[in-house]
């Protein structure tokens, strides 16, 4: 993220002390400019779980911790104040609680969260205001989402939870080029309509016969720098 801000810092320097002329300006820092095109993002990111009244996050018996996730989106900006398009959000946790769960076979067995691995799909629109090179947008994104949290137990368990997600996320960007941003980007989902299961060592699915209430399933916050291409 300091690498992020000295960039982005970078760039409005560059901005202010470009030349006066505007013909001899850059596209990105003439007046009038207006990107619009085919676009790409990618935006590496620290994941974080993010409580809610549902879902807390941390309790005496242990955390979701945070790691590592990101997006990657493409699309279409047709005009300067508006894009839309699809994309992929991935995220990773490092949950350190344990519980006791019911299986058949044996009837209770106390299991602990190992790994988390949350992946979805989104369709997303934002709308933007453009003030120069520099860009400002409120990006809300629906689609489809999986939560996955392999557990350590004498037999492998896997707690699953999948369901419809949504996301809203603010969304900085500074144009370096007129086709090249660099940005920042904080992504807050909220995974309303879930369906839990869990899955067996013999690999049968057993639905409803776990649910832990306080860290799982879980909702997610995605912060990082991004780069972004348009053409």
């Amino acid at each position: 993220m300091p690498f992020a801000t000295a960039a982005l810092a970078l760039a409005l320097v560059t901005t202010i002390a470009g030349p006066s002329s505007q013909e001899q300006r850059p596209a990105h820092l003439r007046k009038g400019f207006e990107p619009s095109g085919w676009l790409f993002e990618l935006t590496p990111a620290a994941s974080f779980c993010m409580p809610t009244a549902a879902v807390k996050c941390k309790t005496g018996d242990g955390r979701n911790g945070a790691f590592l996730g990101g997006h990657f989106q493409f699309g279409y900006r047709p005009l300067r104040h508006i894009a839309i398009g699809l994309g992929y959000s991935g995220a990773s946790l490092r949950p350190n609680w344990s519980f006791d769960v019911m299986l058949d076979n044996p009837p209770r067995e106390r299991v602990y969260a190992k790994f988390a691995h949350i992946h979805g799909v989104y369709a997303w629109g934002r709308p933007i205001l453009g003030l120069g090179p520099v860009d400002l947008g409120a990006e809300l994104g629906v689609g489809w989402m999986i939560q996955i949290f392999p557990l350590s137990t004498p037999a492998d368990t896997t707690m699953m939870a999948h369901g419809f997600s949504m996301y809203f996320a603010p969304v900085f960007d500074v144009f370096v080029h007129p086709n090249v941003y660099l940005g920042i980007k904080g992504a807050f989902y909220v995974n309303p309509v879930i369906k839990m299961r869990i899955k067996g060592p013999d690999g049968t699915i057993k639905r409803d016969r776990v649910k832990h209430e306080d860290q799982f399933p879980v909702n997610q916050a995605l912060v990082g720098a991004r780069i972004g291409v348009i053409f």
